[in-house]
């Protein structure tokens, strides 16, 4: 079903699919997450919905959806998330929100996700990051905050992710990195006013 014109389906669209793993929704131009939709999809693994036009996640968006392991919402439109948007996915591990364009994230968001382990967040219009945004997930994570080789890098605020330098001194941040012929990039966040390797917090907090 994906790289289609789909722009919605019906509550009844994935009835009776009790035993599917993968679905895929990428490509086409659907506009908001019909959750009714999925509520009898109890197996359902992975779910790809990259490459759509929703520009929303209401509360609860993938409520039924408690064996989801990896969730695909890159490159879409998104600009508001609610902060119990994902609430129930107790087994999610995967995460891509990357390549969309919300500013902010509530400091619960990724709250309950107790098994996530990598999340996307690069190319987005989020300068900062709330504190205890990552307070239930388990550590050690893998997180991409930055992307040098797409162009289109996010730059972030110094002081506002000095709680997230801590947590990689702690070594509870493993920063995904990408290879090429002649370089290895790393993911690390981009500031404006330093570098990832020498910003120093203690400093902006004088």
């Amino acid at each position: 079903m994906g790289n289609n014109q789909l722009t919605d389906f019906k509550d009844s669209a994935f009835r009776d699919l009790l035993k599917l793993e993968k679905l895929y929704l990428h490509g086409n131009k659907l506009s908001h997450i019909n959750s009714a939709a999925f509520e009898e999809l109890t197996s359902l693994s992975s779910l790809w919905l990259n490459k759509n036009l929703v520009s929303s996640l209401e509360s609860e968006a993938f409520k039924t959806l408690h064996n989801l392991k990896e969730l695909h919402l890159e490159e879409n439109q998104l600009l508001n998330i609610s902060k119990t948007a994902f609430k129930g996915l107790t087994n999610l591990q995967i995460l891509h929100l990357n390549d969309n364009n919300f500013s902010v994230l509530q400091s619960h968001t990724f709250h309950g996700l107790m098994s996530m382990h990598t999340l996307f967040l690069h190319n987005t219009k989020l300068t900062s990051l709330p504190s205890r945004l990552f307070d239930s997930l388990p550590r050690p994570m893998t997180l991409v905050l930055s992307s040098p080789l797409s162009g289109t890098d996010t730059i972030w605020k110094c002081d506002t992710i000095c709680w997230l330098k801590e947590e990689d001194e702690k070594g509870n941040i493993t920063w995904a990195e990408s290879h090429d012929t002649r370089k290895t990039f790393s993911f690390h966040p981009r500031c404006v006013e330093d570098t990832w390797e020498t910003l120093n917090c203690s400093k902006l907090g004088e």
